[in-house]
């Protein structure tokens, strides 16, 4: 019961934990989906050196 009580007392500190956690998350979404590495998700392998586009895999798929 110990526990209990203590995590009742701090129950503001862990929501702000917490919402620091999941903003932070969004936040770099956010600064990831201007950058580079957004633009590479065409490709969906590369087998001996050839990239195989997305496109294409699909094709073969269906």
């Amino acid at each position: 019961m110990a526990v209990l009580n203590s995590i009742r007392k701090r129950g503001v500190f862990l929501i702000l934990i917490i919402a620091l956690a999941l903003f932070s998350f969004i936040l770099s979404d956010i600064i990831n989906k201007g950058s580079s590495a957004a633009s590479v998700q065409n490709v969906v392998a590369t087998v001996n050196g050839t990239e195989i586009l997305r496109e294409d895999f699909m094709t073969q798929v269906d």
